[in-house]
């Protein structure tokens, strides 16, 4: 869960001086999220089965 809030703050993050660039390609930096919410659900689903989730 913690990556799931990092990723999201870290592209956030990327996309604000990129806007300062152009706007339409920090808009395309939210894509980034779709592959970064794609793994940190597998890694929850994982550790719930392994038993380590919160």
């Amino acid at each position: 869960m913690l990556w799931d809030l990092a990723a999201t703050t870290i592209v956030f993050g990327l996309s604000v001086p990129i806007a300062w660039l152009s706007p339409t390609a920090a808009l395309w930096t939210w894509l980034l999220l779709i592959p970064a919410k794609i793994t940190s659900g597998r890694g929850l689903r994982s550790a719930m089965r392994s038993g380590s989730a919160p």
